[in-house]
């Protein structure tokens, strides 16, 4: 659901923020920094961890409202 989403992910050696998608975040695991060229590597596993929590909310109160609307 929230594939699309930016993170801004800062350098650890310069400071500056490196714009990545979730969905970029789900398939690799480092990048070079726009502002210093240093190899950074991304630790994706607790943000992905909330993503599926947050993706799994979000269904369920789809559910619960699909079922709301057919009560009459």
């Amino acid at each position: 659901m929230f594939e699309t989403a930016e993170i801004n992910i800062p350098c650890p050696g310069c400071g500056e923020k490196n714009p990545k998608t979730i969905a970029w975040i789900k398939t690799n695991d480092h990048f070079d920094c726009v502002g210093c060229g240093k190899s950074v590597r991304v630790e994706s596993k607790e943000l992905l961890a909330g993503l599926k929590k947050v993706d799994d909310s979000v269904a369920s109160l789809r559910k619960s409202m699909r079922k709301f609307g057919k009560r009459r």
